[in-house]
């Protein structure tokens, strides 16, 4: 089972909507939420309870298996992610400033991110696919919720539409 979710952080947004240059802002690849990758019992952007509980800076997150991550940043590389993996078997990706790797074998996903103590998460690729899928739509659904003139945005706004399924924020 692949559950990828993340916290929304609704009034981010709002604020973000309210400035007069948003339709040219690049900073949407900066917007950091509460996100948790759980892979058939691993939990990929969390870290173990031991860090959790003393040496590692988890601020207001809910549990060891969340983390902060750029979540439209993600949301819009969903299909850059599939079509690499799909190609090539694998997808090396960077998360502000930490590894997400994943690498495809037959029917199988392996998905790394790189901090001292995160787990490594397995799943069937087909299932790994549709996560993202309904992520990449969630994410999308909720930032327009609050600020629909995203669609409209300079670089991102054909992703916010729907006519482009992926930005250039992964080549």
């Amino acid at each position: 089972m692949v559950i990828l979710e993340y916290i929304f952080k609704q009034q981010l947004v709002a604020d973000l909507c309210s400035r007069t240059d948003l339709l040219s802002y690049d900073g949407l690849e900066d917007i950091f939420m509460p996100a948790r990758l759980h892979m058939d019992g691993a939990e990929v952007f969390g870290v173990r309870e031991y860090y959790h509980r003393g040496n590692v800076d988890r601020g207001n997150l809910p549990s060891h298996a969340w983390n902060e991550i750029p979540v439209l940043f993600l949301a819009m590389s969903c299909q850059s992610i599939i079509d690499d993996l799909e190609r090539t078997e694998r997808c090396d990706l960077v998360l502000y400033d930490t590894a997400f790797d994943l690498r495809a074998r037959g029917l199988w996903i392996t998905a790394t991110y790189g901090l001292a103590g995160s787990d490594e998460g397995h799943a069937l690729f087909a299932e790994f696919k549709e996560a993202l899928a309904n992520f990449s739509h969630q994410v999308r659904q909720d930032f327009l919720g609050v600020c629909p003139l995203l669609c409209d945005h300079s670089t991102y706004g054909s992703w916010f539409r729907g006519t482009n399924t992926d930005s250039q924020a992964h080549p």
